[in-house]
């Protein structure tokens, strides 16, 4: 994907997080999780709150990126 396709699809993601800025919102936090199999399973949660003014380009669902993509973004 090319730089700028990808600053693109950043920010088609940010949709919510504009409205939530306009409504004066300063933090936003995301939120997920992961494991399997029912919350009283074994699970993991995580909350993330990145800097609009520094986005991390290439983040991702990730189960859709490669290992190596996974350790470069980390």
């Amino acid at each position: 994907m090319s730089g700028k396709d990808e600053q693109d699809r950043y920010a088609s993601m940010l949709r919510h997080e504009q409205q939530a800025w306009q409504d004066g919102y300063v933090l936003l936090a995301g939120v997920d999780e992961a494991g399997r199999g029912p919350l009283a399973g074994p699970v993991a949660a995580a909350a993330c709150i990145l800097d609009p003014q520094n986005p991390v380009y290439g983040v991702d669902d990730s189960k859709k990126l490669s290992a190596a993509k996974r350790a470069k973004l980390y």
